[in-house]
């Protein structure tokens, strides 16, 4: 059960860490964009 727990607080994490990280990569390219 709390292996579980775990594995699902683990999962939910680096899930949300990658949305953040793509959000501002996504930020990042439109800045580059618009300063050309």
């Amino acid at each position: 059960m709390l292996f579980q727990v775990l594995q699902l607080c683990h999962i939910f994490r680096s899930h949300f860490t990658f949305s953040i990280f793509k959000k501002y990569f996504l930020v990042l390219v439109s800045f580059i964009f618009s300063a050309k």
